[in-house]
């Protein structure tokens, strides 16, 4: 698996817990910092996911 499959496989799972917790874009931008157009496109895979931002997703949705 090639690493752009791979950015595009965890901004696949966060747009589907994103959608199955009920949380807007514009509520996980806010958390995490980041404009709603800057966090859309790590949603759809079109930007390379930092670390920080995973993390500060996967608190925004309440994972681990």
């Amino acid at each position: 698996m090639h690493v752009n499959e791979q950015i595009q496989q965890i901004a696949n799972r966060i747009a589907y817990l994103r959608d199955v917790t009920g949380v807007t874009q514009e509520e996980i931008a806010a958390k995490i910092g980041v404009s709603v157009e800057e966090y859309r496109q790590y949603e759809i895979g079109a930007k390379d996911l930092p670390v920080s931002v995973i993390y500060g997703v996967a608190g925004a949705l309440g994972v681990d």
